[in-house]
């Protein structure tokens, strides 16, 4: 572990909201104990990082807020409400200037890949 994230995890109190990368969002810190370990609801983070008990889980971490966490949780709420309506057969309601606009995005999406 860098010093730089020791130190902005010795930084936090109860109430700092931090990205969690177990569910992918961003979570206020609940409970530190004496030792420092993180309660957040109810997961507890030992030096930052928490392992479920299966062998098979993974590691998650806690990590500082920034713009582009929050950007990419933006996108992902984004890319998934629209694919909800797009499989939701929502897309029968658009006019056909709509589906050509999201036609062009889409198309333009994939060239830029």
């Amino acid at each position: 572990m860098n010093q730089e994230y020791q130190n902005w995890l010795d930084g936090l109190k109860v109430g700092d909201e931090v990205y969690c990368t177990w569910g992918e969002r961003i979570e206020k810190i609940t409970h530190i104990t004496k030792g420092r370990q993180i309660d957040i609801g109810k997961i507890r983070y030992k030096d930052g990082s928490y392992k479920g008990k299966d062998r098979w889980d993974m590691r998650h971490y806690i990590e500082p807020v920034t713009q582009a966490i929050l950007d990419k949780i933006e996108q992902n709420k984004l890319a998934n409400n629209l694919s909800c309506k797009l499989c939701g057969n929502a897309y029968w309601f658009l006019s056909v200037d709509q589906l050509r606009r999201i036609s062009v995005i889409l198309e333009e999406s994939n060239a830029q890949k």
